[in-house]
């Protein structure tokens, strides 16, 4: 705890921008004239927050609302154009080096993994990399293994597993150094229920540890649920909540969906009966809050008589971003749920 009460800010941000120069039409200019300067998007604004040391919080926002490039920034794969940040007390893109060694990064889809080597060598090679002493190194694999269940498949070259199996190894190698930080981007990804409840239990653990945070990022509301006491939700690049994950899930108005195709073309007549979140050509997305249960919802389609299908979902985190301020319904066509 320091002077104040607190515990140190194992990330801490202040009015952090960040902007990309887009590519402009490709035009053939005489040598003599320079190209035209390409315009600036802002990718993130006047970003400020501080995560303590210990604790597990949740970036959320839909694709292009500046999660990605924030997560580079932390990492130091980015430099901010305003403001400062500092990542375990380090400036992350001036001391990257000394960095690498405190923090755990696992990108979804992107393996930190040798492609053609197997897990285990991968391992071997990021314990020299890390200077783990080989006691330590066949100590903490002997603990990953006996917490997330690879050594079945951890000979294997990564290239031969299955998207559940390489999540489950690049986890193990985000862990491996036992990082003060740890940034994970869909960590349950591609598992069968059993290995990602394994895996949660496994992070919620490491949460119970002093000292040790995580940052997520993922589409799963489960996993925030489970793992994430703090939400932090990106739009356009700005930060525009930053709160209790149990706050968060109060204000949501929806907590399952309909989706239901009809026998007749074009959008379906439903208002004000229904709470329509999307509509179609002949089909509809209802949200189903308010006091409502999905039985009354389905019985009330039903009864139409021109209903050809329907299925009933939970909500997605990008449902609740999209429909959160529960604006007129969009174009299914537009906007995919």
């Amino acid at each position: 705890m320091n002077a104040h009460g607190q515990a140190p800010a194992v990330i801490e941000a202040h009015g952090i921008g960040k902007s990309y120069r887009t590519p402009g039409r490709l035009r053939l200019l005489p040598r003599r004239r320079a190209p035209a300067a390409r315009p600036a998007r802002r990718a993130m604004e006047d970003v400020s927050f501080r995560i303590a040391s210990g604790e597990s919080v949740a970036l959320l926002g839909l694709n292009g609302a500046g999660k990605s490039t924030l997560i580079k920034t932390i990492c130091g794969i980015l430099r901010p154009d305003e403001g400062s940040l500092s990542v375990v007390g380090l400036d992350p893109w001036a001391k990257r080096r000394s960095m690498a060694g405190r923090i755990g990064v696992m990108f979804g889809q992107r393996t930190q993994l040798w492609w053609d080597l197997t897990a285990y060598d991968s391992y071997r090679v990021l314990g020299e990399m890390y200077g783990i002493p080989g006691v330590t190194l066949t100590r903490r694999l002997a603990l990953l293994d006996e917490r997330l269940e690879i050594a079945a498949f951890w000979g294997k070259p990564v290239r031969h597993m299955s998207l559940g199996q390489r999540v489950r190894c690049d986890l193990a190698a985000a862990l491996l150094h036992d990082p003060d930080l740890l940034l994970l981007d869909e960590p349950t990804i591609g598992m069968d229920v059993p290995t990602r409840d394994r895996v949660r239990d496994v992070l919620a653990e490491r949460g119970k540890e002093p000292g040790k945070s995580l940052v997520l990022t993922t589409h799963d509301m489960s996993d925030v649920a489970h793992l994430c006491g703090r939400l932090l939700l990106m739009e356009e690049g700005r930060l525009v909540f930053d709160d209790t994950v149990t706050e968060f899930l109060g204000s949501m108005r929806y907590r399952q969906r309909v989706k239901v195709s009809f026998a007749a073309s074009g959008r379906p007549d439903l208002s004000p009966s229904f709470a329509v979140l999307a509509s179609g050509d002949g089909e509809a997305v209802i949200g189903v809050g308010d006091g409502q249960e999905a039985p009354d919802v389905v019985a009330r389609l039903l009864a139409r008589g021109d209903v050809l299908s329907l299925t009933v979902e939970e909500v997605t985190i990008d449902d609740v971003l999209r429909f959160r301020s529960a604006g007129p319904a969009v174009a299914l066509g537009a906007a995919p749920c």
